[in-house]
């Protein structure tokens, strides 16, 4: 799928980044995410309130990581389109610090974990 695909099908408002991963020679990037189900459209209440999911961005054209970027506590505050790249606004829980990831791919793939 594409960028606005992406943004428009997935509300990751409140999920948590579990891990990244960069491949520089297959040129994409992995993020497996505590994903928020309870937070989508389509949400039923019969259904697990959260989930891991992996989201494969490949084919990138542009990709921006803070270095050294802690995984402990950090959330997603939101995704957008900004300057025809997908920016996630990230907030570490435990320091309050902002960080953003950006990432030019309009090929994401989105999969479900078993946890």
């Amino acid at each position: 799928m594409n960028k606005q695909d992406f943004v428009n099908n997935y509300n990751m408002h409140d999920s948590l980044i579990n891990d990244i991963s960069y491949s520089k020679e297959k040129n994409e990037f992995i993020m497996v995410i505590d994903f928020a189900f309870w937070m989508q459209k389509n949400y039923q209440p019969n259904k697990p309130e959260t989930g891991l999911i992996k989201v494969k961005f490949s084919n990138l054209k542009k990709i921006i990581v803070p270095e050294d970027m802690k995984l402990d506590d950090i959330s997603i505050i939101q995704t957008l389109i900004e300057n025809d790249s997908l920016k996630f606004s990230l907030m570490n829980d435990i320091t309050d610090e902002y960080l953003e990831i950006i990432i030019d791919s309009d090929n994401i793939e989105v999969s479900e974990l078993n946890k």
